[in-house]
């Protein structure tokens, strides 16, 4: 590994540290790992049923904004997702940190409609969306 690489790690592991306090009361669960060979920095995360996605959404581009300085070439990605019944719907998916920072992708604003819908994933732990369980 290079120090560019040990930095990022240093980096994305207090970020993690910093996101994680948002769980339990913004969203469900998040993961997030290093793609060095990528020079990204994925994010994925769960929503409760009932998240209001525009204020989950800010608090996340407002945590980016503290750490995207010390990420170099880096981009944060991010996933943000719930449970619906069986399904795991997605909706939005931000590639990059300009992304993040605007609150869109190419499609109509965060949280109009869910981009698509799969089947239940390994990412979390957790199985549904319900502020009720783990």
């Amino acid at each position: 590994m290079n120090s560019n690489t040990n930095k990022i790690i240093q980096v994305h592991s207090e970020f993690i540290e910093q996101i994680q306090k948002f769980c339990g009361s913004l969203w469900k669960e998040v993961c997030s790992e290093v793609h060095a060979q990528n020079n990204e920095l994925p994010v994925w995360i769960l929503f409760y049923e009932d998240t209001d996605l525009l204020e989950a959404h800010n608090s996340f581009k407002n945590l980016c904004v503290q750490f995207i300085p010390h990420i170099g070439d880096f981009q944060f990605t991010v996933t943000y997702e719930a449970y619906k019944d069986e399904n795991l719907i997605t909706f939005d998916f931000l590639t990059t940190n300009e992304e993040i920072l605007r609150g869109w992708s190419v499609k109509p604003p965060l949280g109009i409609e869910p981009s698509f819908s799969r089947k239940k994933s390994s990412i979390y732990t957790s199985k549904d969306s319900s502020r009720k369980s783990k």
